[in-house]
Parts: structure tokens; C-alpha cells; sequence
């Protein structure tokens, strides 16, 4: 049987245990079974746990309004507490060894190591350091009962000889005045180095701070950070500054990622699932897939629509722009004025010198300012309205007529999803939104997506010669349809459909159970609270396409020479009117 002072060494610093005990929601004991440890965890087992109502669920925690994936922010509020009884460390890390999948799934909790046996506390250091190191988790509390009434815990945010991480030696006595202060926490990483996945992204992550925000005096501390601008950049570079850790970059991948099956990944999403990284920096849509058994979304921080993009419709010809800017109802409705004109002049004009052709000239003459010296004064009010309508008219003819010489003008573009299922154009993407729809519109899409493309959809787009659409958000086509995709002369190459059929979160993803994310949540929702998200995106939106518009204004050449297309739809009325003429001259010839 256990001896009395071994019985009392285990009975005083139980107490200190419980503490942590009642702030669990679950907890779970694993003993590890050895002959020459029995006695003790008979011992262990009657005396201890036998108190409580059960040993796999505290009764004392438990609560019907508390989600089970709940994630607290202290860590002494674990939703569990694991327990694991051993006598040698090799037994210890074996268990680790053996259960690493499930360790991984539960690094928030508090692990409580107890060992046994006393004549191992010199490489209890090498345990917990390997606990951190390569589990990432954050509480382990190494506890032996037989060595003076010690607790260990390895301290990863402590610098000692210029290196992160120390063994802290607790004396139980300390620990039960107060039971909190041995747990970390991750509120300040006192500048450690934490492993962030970040890679260069079109106008969200950008290398270079444009020219227009190189005096804005809020991102000078961007190139000690995350060194990237842009909504990601900033947004990793402000993490890194409210929890004060160092960004170590993980490079290798320039793309979000694609999961293949249940536990493989491409791109920086496998480098999250291989726990190379404690840390994506570039949000991403928060959408299901089996990558949520091995990683987890922080709390969004903006959200975006995804939108299809396709090729600006040609621009109009210079001579055909009068005839497609001006519709067919006008000049119908022009005809008609000038043929009841015509018949009012006629009924007007005496009976003896009524000619239709002369009324018809008359109400053109005055319709074109051209004045007339035969009007009779009955003629004269009715001459007088015509002028002042004509005038009118005229007016808004010049104006038409000097829009489509001097303003681009381009046919129709594609405005709803409907155009586009019928324009037949192949859409490209990485993601498939218009799949498992019951609306017939959303499946004939459907069919004619392709989910396999990586890289810049727009540049296939631009390239393709419109026989391609692409996905992509709506914030971000924004500003690369004014600063991008644009023509020497600052006309969009792309268009932007503006029906846009689904919405998505944006959010950065961390390891499953990772330990940061609970801090890294608070910071999220207190900047997206601020609305910082909308400061920085409308900050490099408006850098960016101001910094394009001024290089467009200075290379474009404001004094252009008339040239033969200006004057094209002129040449073609003369020549009608020639024609016409001659037909009219033939006519006579042939009859008289």
C-alpha cells in the first residue's frame, strides 16, 4: 500500500488541481497502466475522482446553453481537460506519439502530465519543449507528486540567451495562491516568431505601397510586419502588431489551394493542414469542405460577392453612331411631325396655289432656319411654331450628333445571367457557385463552368478574344477594371456583370484547435468593427486607380488631326444625295 506521507503529498496538491478541474467543461483521464504503478493509481482513483459524479464529464462546468465548440479565450477555461497518468516519459510521449491525430484536434485544451516517478526530472524540459514545438500546444502541465511538490511548464514566449522558450519550476504553494498565473496565454508573444503563410495577390497583397500612400504615415510599419500592403497585407501586418509576434514567412506557394480529399491540399490551404504554418495571411471565401477536419476560419473580417467577368463589347464606329445613339422611334417621330406639318401648310395655303411638294419644301425650309418670302399671313403663326420647334429639335440633334463624334461609344454589354447563359462563353474559375441549384438559369451555368483553372482568370479573358467569362470578386475586379485591364487610351477592356449571384465571408485560416485563434478573433472583430476593412480597401483602391489615371492622362495626346473617319458619315449622305439626285435626273430625261 502507498505510504502516508506519499498519500498526503496527493491529497494536499489535488486541491490545487481541482481548480483547474472546475473550469472545464469535459474532462478526460488516460492512465497510462503499469505493473509497479498500481498501487498508486488505485490510490489515485479511490481518493480522487471517486468524489466526483463522473470522471469523463465534470458535472460542475456543465452547461446546456454552452455550444461544445465553444473557444475560450483564457486557457484555464479549456472546453477540456485532459488528464494523463504515467510513470516514465517515455510512456508519456509514446502516448503522444500514438494519438497524434486526435492531439491535434484538441490543442486548446489543458494536458496535465503526471509522472510518476521522480528520477526523471531533468528531461522533463525536452518533453515539453517537443509538446510545443511540434503539437503547438500551449498548456501542458508536467506534475509529480513525489518530487517536492513541483509543476512544470514550458514557457515558448520567454527569452533566455537569445532563444524563445523556457522551463519554469513552480512551487505548489505558489501555484494555489494563484492557480491562473502558471497557464499562458497568447495575448503577448513578446515577439516570437510565428509561422505565416502570405503570398502576393493582385491588388489585396501587394509588394510595393503605392506611390500615393508612400507619406501615409499609418502603413510605415508594414515592411517590419508582414512587409505587404493591401487589404491582406495590412490586415496580417495589424494581427502581427495587436499580439506582438514577428511574421516568419512561409514561402512556396503563390495560390489559395485546392482540397483534393480528406486530408490533402494544395497551395497554402496544405501548408495549414501540414501545420507548416500557424497562420494564412490572405482571406479567403468561407465555404465547406473536408479541409474543416484539419483547419478552422477565424472570425470573417469583410465580406465580397462573386461576380463574372467577360470582354467590353466593341466599341461603335465613328459614321454608324448617329443611327445607333439616336433610336428609331425619334427619327420615326421626326417623319411624322414633318408630314403633319406638310398637311397643315397645305390645307393653310389658298386653294389656287396648293402644291404638296411646295408645302413640303416650305415646312423643310423653315425646319432647317431656311427663310421663305411666300408666306401669307394666315401661314405666318403656324411658320412661327414650326421655326421655334425646329430649333428645339435641332438642339438636341447637334448634341447627339457631337456625343457620337467625340465621347466612345460601345454596343450593349451583358447586365444579367440570362444574356450570359445565352451568349454560350465557357466561365473559368476556382470555385463552382451555380452547383446543386434548383434554378434551371443556375444549372445551365453550371454546365458551363470549369472549376479547374489556376491563375489570373481575367488574363484568360482578356487573351480569349471574348470566348471566355471568369469569376472573380467584386471588390477586387473594381479596381483591376480601372487600373489593370485597361486601354492606352483608359478605356475598360472588361466588364463587370453586375448581377452577381452569391455572397461569401472572408476569412484567414488557422490549423485545427489552434491556440492563437481566440486572440486573433478579438483583434479581427475589433478592426472590423472600426471599419477598418472599408479605410484600407477604399485607401489602395483609390492609390491604385488614381496612380493609372494619371499615368493614362500624361501619355495621351489631348490634340488629335481631323482625319477622313471623322467626317465619314458626311461623305456617305453627299454621295446618297447624289444618288438620288441622279435618279431623279434620269427620271425626268426618260419622261419628258
Amino acid at each position: 500500500m502507498v505510504n502516508d506521507r506519499f498519500s498526503s503529498i496527493v491529497e494536499e496538491n489535488l486541491t490545487i488541481l481541482n481548480k483547474y478541474f472546475q473550469n472545464s467543461k469535459y474532462l478526460e483521464l488516460n492512465i497510462l497502466n503499469q505493473e509497479e504503478a498500481s498501487e498508486f493509481l488505485d490510490y489515485f482513483i479511490k481518493t480522487s475522482f471517486v468524489r466526483t459524479t463522473s470522471i469523463i464529464f465534470n458535472t460542475k462546468k456543465s452547461q446546456e446553453n454552452l455550444p461544445p465548440n465553444v473557444i475560450f479565450r483564457s486557457p484555464h477555461q479549456a472546453a477540456k481537460t485532459n488528464i494523463i497518468v504515467g510513470n516514465t516519459l517515455e510512456i508519456l510521449e509514446q502516448y503522444f506519439e500514438n494519438h497524434e491525430g486526435e492531439i491535434l484536434q484538441h490543442r486548446r485544451c489543458l494536458y496535465i502530465l503526471i509522472l510518476l516517478s521522480y528520477k526523471q526530472e531533468r528531461f522533463v524540459s525536452s518533453l515539453l519543449r517537443k509538446l510545443w514545438v511540434e503539437k503547438r500546444i500551449l498548456n501542458a502541465i508536467l506534475y509529480i507528486p513525489c518530487e517536492k511538490n513541483f509543476m512544470y511548464i514550458y514557457r515558448p514566449f520567454e527569452v533566455r540567451n537569445n532563444q524563445y522558450g523556457v522551463i519554469e519550476k513552480s512551487d505548489c504553494v505558489g501555484v494555489r495562491k494563484s492557480p491562473l498565473l502558471v497557464l499562458n496565454n497568447v495575448k503577448n508573444l513578446n515577439g516570437f516568431p510565428l509561422k505565416v503563410s502570405i503570398f502576393s495577390r493582385g491588388i489585396t497583397a501587394l509588394l510595393e505601397t503605392p506611390k500615393c500612400l508612400k507619406n501615409y504615415r499609418i502603413y510605415d510599419k508594414i515592411p517590419y510586419t508582414s512587409g505587404m500592403y493591401g487589404f491582406d497585407g495590412v490586415l496580417t501586418s495589424e494581427i502581427s502588431l495587436a499580439l506582438n509576434f514577428t511574421v516568419s514567412k512561409i514561402e512556396g506557394f503563390n495560390e489559395f489551394g485546392v482540397v483534393y480529399n480528406k486530408s490533402s491540399a494544395t497551395g497554402t490551404a496544405g501548408q495549414i493542414l501540414r501545420n507548416e504554418a500557424d497562420l494564412q495571411g490572405n482571406p479567403r471565401f468561407v465555404t465547406w469542405s473536408s479541409l474543416l477536419n484539419f483547419v478552422e476560419y477565424t472570425e470573417y473580417f469583410a465580406y465580397d460577392q462573386l461576380c463574372v467577368v467577360v470582354s467590353k463589347s466593341v466599341s461603335i464606329p465613328k459614321w454608324i453612331g448617329p443611327f445607333i445613339n439616336i433610336k428609331s422611334s425619334v427619327w420615326i417621330g421626326l417623319l411624322m411631325i414633318l408630314i403633319v406639318s406638310t398637311l397643315f401648310n397645305h390645307i393653310l395655303t389658298p386653294p389656287s396655289q396648293r402644291k404638296l411638294m411646295n408645302s413640303w419644301i416650305e415646312v423643310f425650309g423653315v425646319s432647317i432656319s431656311q427663310c421663305l418670302p411666300r408666306f401669307t399671313k394666315k401661314t405666318r403663326i403656324f411658320s412661327i411654331i414650326v421655326l421655334f420647334g425646329s430649333i428645339n429639335i435641332s438642339s438636341l440633334f447637334n448634341a447627339t450628333m457631337y456625343k457620337a463624334y467625340t465621347i466612345e461609344s460601345y454596343y450593349p454589354d451583358i447586365k444579367t445571367l440570362e444574356e450570359l447563359d445565352r451568349s454560350n462563353l465557357e466561365i473559368k474559375g476556382s470555385l463552382k457557385p451555380f452547383a446543386n441549384s434548383f434554378y434551371e438559369i443556375y444549372q445551365s451555368l453550371d454546365r458551363k463552368t470549369s472549376s479547374n483553372y489556376r491563375g489570373s482568370a481575367l488574363d484568360s479573358v482578356v487573351r480569349s478574344g471574348k470566348r471566355f467569362a471568369a469569376f472573380e470578386r467584386y471588390h477586387d475586379a473594381n479596381i483591376l477594371l480601372r487600373s489593370k485591364y485597361v486601354n492606352k487610351d483608359g478605356t475598360p477592356m472588361l466588364h463587370l456583370i453586375p448581377e452577381c449571384p452569391v455572397y461569401y465571408y472572408l476569412s484567414l485560416i488557422v490549423p485545427k484547435s489552434s491556440p492563437f485563434l481566440a486572440e486573433i478573433n478579438l483583434v479581427i472583430t475589433r478592426l472590423r468593427e472600426g471599419g477598418f476593412n472599408i479605410k484600407w480597401y477604399n485607401d489602395f483602391a483609390d492609390a491604385l486607380v488614381y496612380e493609372k489615371l494619371i499615368n493614362v492622362s500624361t501619355k495621351e495626346n489631348h490634340l488629335k488631326a481631323l482625319n477622313i473617319s471623322d467626317i465619314q458619315i458626311s461623305i456617305y449622305i453627299l454621295f446618297v444625295g447624289y444618288f438620288v439626285s441622279l435618279l431623279v435626273l434620269c427620271g425626268e430625261i426618260l419622261m419628258f
